[in-house]
């Protein structure tokens, strides 16, 4: 249902970049260099996108 993706460095993110769905890639480039990202999951069914930093924030209810 959920697919994990583990984002605790810049080389995490470079290497795992490529299979990332488009709108995470776009969340990415935006975040990547302002906060520390540790976790997204994403649900396609739902199209429900958390994203957990240091501090807590949740963004819903994205679309393509």
């Amino acid at each position: 249902m959920f697919n994990t993706f583990l984002l605790s460095s810049p080389l995490a993110i470079s290497t795992s970049f490529d299979s990332m769905p488009p709108i995470i890639k776009k969340l990415v480039k935006i975040y990547q260099f302002n906060v520390k990202i540790s976790k997204i999951f994403f649900c396609k069914k739902r199209h429900l996108l958390q994203l957990k930093f240091k501090k807590k924030i949740s963004i819903k209810k994205l679309k393509n």
